[in-house]
């Protein structure tokens, strides 16, 4: 077994490398468990990776989504100049806080 029992936060699009559980975890609800079997071509191809994941391998994921949430406000807030910033409205401002915490 080399599985995590700890849960992480982890952000589709960016934390999350293989395309078969983005995938996957686009299709689950909040509480949901669900068990993925992707094929090389939706997880870590021809190459494996090494030492753990052999070439080409079938690998299983089990998943729970504990909770999530959508951070994409929080994600325009940072990309935003310290100017721009400075004038967000402050609803937004503590929502974004919020998410961040």
């Amino acid at each position: 077994n080399s599985y995590s029992r700890f849960p992480k936060l982890m952000k589709l699009g960016r934390d999350i490398t293989l395309w078969g559980l983005e995938i996957g975890l686009l299709t689950m609800k909040k509480g949901e468990v669900a068990r993925f079997i992707f094929t090389p071509s939706y997880a870590y191809g021809q190459q494996g990776c090494p030492p753990i994941i052999p070439p080409s391998a079938l690998v299983m994921f089990e998943v729970e989504v504990l909770d999530f949430l959508d951070s994409g406000e929080s994600d325009a807030f940072f990309e935003l100049t310290q100017e721009q910033q400075d004038t967000f409205p402050l609803q937004k401002v503590l929502k974004v806080a919020n998410t961040e915490r």
